[in-house]
């Protein structure tokens, strides 16, 4: 059986005798591909009965090409993926049974042409039937005017990409079968190759973050962990010359992984049927690997129910139950469980000591900083201390490639590591509070590698300076996030600008500018007019407007993105931007004056633990209510005395806006509302040190005489 003749007459033969392949194939796809389009696109043009035909062909067209025929189709990826595992496990499950395998391989014919054999039946099974229910789903759509951006490449790109992706569940199942003479055991396998290396990845990661202090992540372990999970990338499929790498790579895996069935299937002894690995020298290396595994997933799960304490006790019970249940599954027999109790004791102490190894830091993970000449670029994200209120967030959304900003970071990082013995690191997460902050540093290397690190440090003087010297520069400002700067002006397809100013409260608009030209003038006004501003001035001055400004772009592939940010600041020196907002929305600068503010309420709230009060203080104000005083309010509507509580004093909104060096008084016994004319409200805030107390205790006293 060794012409073309004979080939084409077993192929035919495997195929009749798996014939429920192409069935379950042709009506899986008949129904996920131009069924699924026609009532789809039914569906969505019955919903628009009410809209112009052109702009309903334009909607459904885009639904069939954005969605159902594209790459993305999760219908379509579904049904290959399934198909790929079935085709497998049907075609070559014969493996496992000792009567078939004998008849398998008594034919006139190779391991190797045989492999050959079954593996095209399972192609020629699936494939064929895909395209076909692909190119009559894009029919189905032309019928229905729904194919205005249907192309050629929509076409090629979808069917490449779920073939490429078939070709590599079909590759990675069939050497599940392959490795193993049990069908329960293959499938445990099979989920085992499409998981363990991002797994291991993860568990890498897990072990490296309660191990260093100062790890935040790693770029190379979350590289991998998202681009070797087969599932992740064929579902997350993006566009551009990363999908053609992509697509590429998994070509060239599925080869290998061909390749590699092929040699095995061709040296596997038949009297493997049956028995739980096909291989037996896999057995120590695989089992090692899942007991170890076993034994940190315990560790992490005792860790999650109790305290980081219990990671020993996790690691002793989960090492011990896995290995027990493998050597059942091995040898088919539960008394085996501590057969080879010595490997056992060998992989608790090797558990035990890598973990003791990773927190002893041998390497000297923690205190590593990069060489200055070794950095391009650096990024961060911290809390900035001292300030009491909003907006204290700092963080960028590009690196930092001045020589003086590096140098900066890299001063900041020595000092957190020279703070990496105290207290601070026995506690989990970022810590923030009144004396201990944190700050997170990215580092760009000249070599294109990345380098992260994660302190907990004390506030201080010196830190603080450390981050002045850093914000007020014009790289910074220009890389901050959340910012005015944080959208490319360029490519900008919409703009709208709502204006407010220190009267007006968040549910009110001062003005509003709608024409997109008007709006990008005022942002690029605003843009040069930020840099100018000094760090003196962002400690002392309240903006005098604040803005609302929401866009539309297009990004780096050419889809739309928004981004809608609050609070951006107008201050006072920024004339060119006060004169266009004048120009083009009709408003002017208003100080928040007691002319519409039609009452105050005084509410106390923390009499007991502030130490803004003195005892005697605080029992007169506790005699003045039956009931208890936290919680009590006073109004005011006295025209002269909100005129006195409002000196000094900001909208909550406001204060929001102000820099964020910009410092607020706290703990306080005594909030403030306003309530405006146009029944809205606010809360009052001061900056540090103007606080009116003696004024409101004076009023709250003198309330019921």
């Amino acid at each position: 059986m060794t012409s073309n003749r004979s080939f084409f007459k077993l192929q035919r033969e495997l195929i009749r005798r798996n014939l429920i392949l192409p069935v379950l194939s042709g009506v899986g796809f008949f129904f996920a591909l131009p069924l699924f389009t026609l009532m789809m696109l039914q569906h969505q043009v019955s919903m628009r009965t009410h809209l112009p035909e052109s702009e309903v062909k334009d909607y459904i067209s885009s639904i069939a090409s954005n969605s159902l025929l594209s790459d993305m189709y999760p219908g379509a990826k579904l049904g290959i993926i399934i198909m790929a595992s079935l085709a497998a496990f049907m075609l070559f499950r014969y493996l496992h049974s000792g009567k078939q395998v004998d008849f398998f391989h008594s034919l006139p014919i190779s391991r190797g042409n045989l492999f050959v054999q079954l593996y095209l039946t399972g192609f020629m099974s699936v494939i064929p039937f895909y395209v076909i229910m692909y190119f009559a789903a894009v029919v189905c759509a032309v019928t229905m005017s729904a194919g205005l951006y249907i192309t050629a490449g929509l076409i090629f790109k979808a069917l490449a990409v779920n073939i490429v992706y078939f070709l590599l569940f079909y590759s990675i199942a069939v050497l599940s079968v392959i490795l193993s003479g049990n069908t329960f055991i293959s499938a445990c396998i099979y989920a085992l190759l499409n998981v363990i290396i991002p797994a291991t990845a993860v568990m890498l990661s897990s072990l490296y973050e309660i191990s260093f202090d100062t790890y935040m992540s790693s770029p190379v372990l979350n590289y991998i962990a998202r681009t070797c999970f087969p599932f992740a990338s064929y579902f997350d499929i993006s566009t551009g010359i990363r999908t053609v790498i992509l697509l590429i790579v998994t070509f060239i895996v599925s080869v290998i992984l061909f390749a590699l069935n092929k040699v095995l299937f061709t040296i596997r002894k038949s009297e493997r049927a049956g028995s739980a690995l096909s291989f037996y020298k896999m057995k120590t290396p695989l089992k090692c690997y899942l007991v170890l595994m076993c034994g940190y997933g315990f560790m992490f799960l005792f860790m999650g129910i109790a305290s980081y304490s219990w990671r020993y006790v996790g690691i002793f019970f989960g090492v011990i139950l896995a290995h027990a249940v493998f050597e059942a599954l091995y040898n088919f027999d539960i008394r085996s469980l501590f057969k080879n109790w010595k490997t056992m004791i060998a992989l608790l102490v090797v558990t035990f000591g890598f973990l003791t190894l990773l927190k002893a830091d041998i390497l000297g993970y923690d205190k590593k900083i990069p060489n200055e000449a070794n950095i391009s670029g650096v990024s961060f994200s911290a809390d900035y201390p001292g300030r009491n209120n909003y907006g204290s967030f700092l963080s960028t959304f590009d690196d930092l490639t001045d020589a003086k900003n590096i140098s900066t970071i890299l001063k900041i990082a020595k000092y957190g590591v020279d703070n990496l013995d105290n207290e601070l690191y026995n506690q989990t997460g970022f810590v923030q509070d009144e004396n201990n902050t944190y700050i997170n540093i990215h580092y760009t290397l000249k070599n294109g590698s990345r380098m992260s690190r994660h302190y907990n440090i004390p506030i201080t003087d010196e830190y603080i300076g450390y981050l002045d010297d850093i914000i007020f520069t014009k790289e910074f400002i220009e890389n901050q996030d959340n910012s005015i700067f944080d959208f490319p002006i360029d490519k900008l397809i919409g703009a709208e600008i709502d204006i407010r100013t220190q009267a007006t409260t968040s549910s009110d608009i001062s003005g509003t500018v709608i024409d997109k030209n008007k709006a990008i003038e005022i942002i690029k006004t605003l843009r040069e007019e930020s840099l100018t501003l000094t760090k003196e001035q962002a400690k002392t001055d309240i903006p005098v407007l604040r803005l609302d400004v929401n866009v539309n772009y297009y990004n780096e592939d050419g889809y739309t993105n928004g981004s809608s940010l609050q609070y951006v600041p107008v201050y006072s020196t920024y004339t060119k931007t006060l004169a266009l907002i004048d120009k083009y929305a009709n408003v002017k600068p208003e100080p928040l004056t007691v002319d519409n503010v039609a009452s105050m309420d005084i509410s106390i709230y923390d009499i007991i633990t502030s130490d803004k009060l003195s005892d005697e203080t605080r029992q007169k104000i506790e005699a003045l209510f039956t009931d208890d005083s936290e919680g009590s309010t006073v109004r005011i509507d006295d025209v002269n005395i909100m005129s006195k509580i409002l000196e000094n004093a900001m909208l909550d909104e406001v204060s929001i806006s102000t820099n964020t060096v910009f410092k607020f008084g706290n703990n306080y016994p005594f909030s403030i509302q306003v309530n405006f004319k146009n029944n809205t409200q606010s809360n009052l805030v001061y900056p540090d040190g103007k606080f009116p107390l003696e004024l409101l205790v004076n009023i709250i006293l003198g309330s019921n005489q």
